[in-house]
């Protein structure tokens, strides 16, 4: 069973434009989960120097109370 020219073109085609949005949907979800991963980050070094900050100084927050 040989596949006609025209079949075999629309063929490629279609599985060159599911290999494209396969990319694109990769390459966003990857976006996506490195700026979450940056933003734990980021709130964990912030949150290292609050708790660094309140044990020298542990009475700092009754002024916000």
């Amino acid at each position: 069973m040989a596949r006609t020219v025209k079949e075999k073109e629309k063929f490629d085609i279609t599985r060159l434009r599911f290999v494209l949005l396969g990319l694109l949907v990769g390459l966003m979800t990857g976006t996506v989960v490195s700026a979450f991963r940056y933003c734990i980050e980021v709130g964990l070094r912030a949150s290292r120097q609050v708790y660094g900050y309140l044990r020298v100084t542990p009475f700092v927050w009754w002024h916000w109370a």
